[in-house]
């Protein structure tokens, strides 16, 4: 083993796998997204998962009619800290 590899292996040793580099089969996606979604942007899959109202205001106003056209940025990823 050369002198690159060992070092690059003993990188890899300290640095553990984010659960998003890990693969992963089309059965645990759905659990992978549920336990991403507050932390990170999504585009929801249910009704329940928008805001009460908000569904409505975005039709009257921007006129969305689907899931599909929201996307939800969580309060976690806004903020700022100031």
């Amino acid at each position: 083993m050369s002198i690159r590899d060992e070092a690059i292996a003993r990188r890899l040793e300290s640095d553990a796998a984010e659960t998003w580099e890990i693969p992963f089969c089309e059965s645990e996606a759905g659990s992978c997204y549920r336990t991403n979604r507050g932390s990170y942007p999504y585009t929801p899959r249910r009704t329940e998962d928008v805001p009460a109202g908000a569904l409505e205001t975005l039709g009257e106003i921007c006129g969305v009619e689907d899931l599909h056209q929201v996307f939800i940025v969580p309060l976690a990823v806004r903020s700022t800290g100031a």
